[in-house]
């Protein structure tokens, strides 16, 4: 979205708060783990209801298809630690370096 101050030799980068990475969500670091990779915090208990999960896949559904049809360029780096989770739970693909 370019704003008033925009010009055509500016770029605008847009983007908000998350909460995790989807790898962080699902598979939590133990204890051994947690000695080498300390500036990863995740949260344990969070588990996600079926219809966020459902709402997550959809949102890559999404993202993919728009970066596939309307930008013609293939993401090629669709992992779970490439997707975002943000604190209202919706899913944001991220890792756009091997598109």
């Amino acid at each position: 979205v370019a704003g008033p101050e925009d010009t055509p030799e500016t770029l605008s980068f847009y983007s908000e708060p998350v909460y995790a990475s989807l790898a962080n969500i699902i598979s939590p670091l133990d204890d051994t783990k947690k000695e080498d990779k300390k500036d990863q915090v995740v949260n344990k208990d969070y588990n996600f209801l079926e219809i966020e999960i459902k709402y997550g896949i959809l949102q890559l559904t999404e993202a993919l298809s728009f970066l596939h049809y309307s930008c013609h360029v293939v993401h090629r780096n669709v992992t779970p630690n490439s997707i975002f989770v943000t604190k209202k739970g919706t899913w944001k693909l991220g890792a756009l370096e091997f598109a």
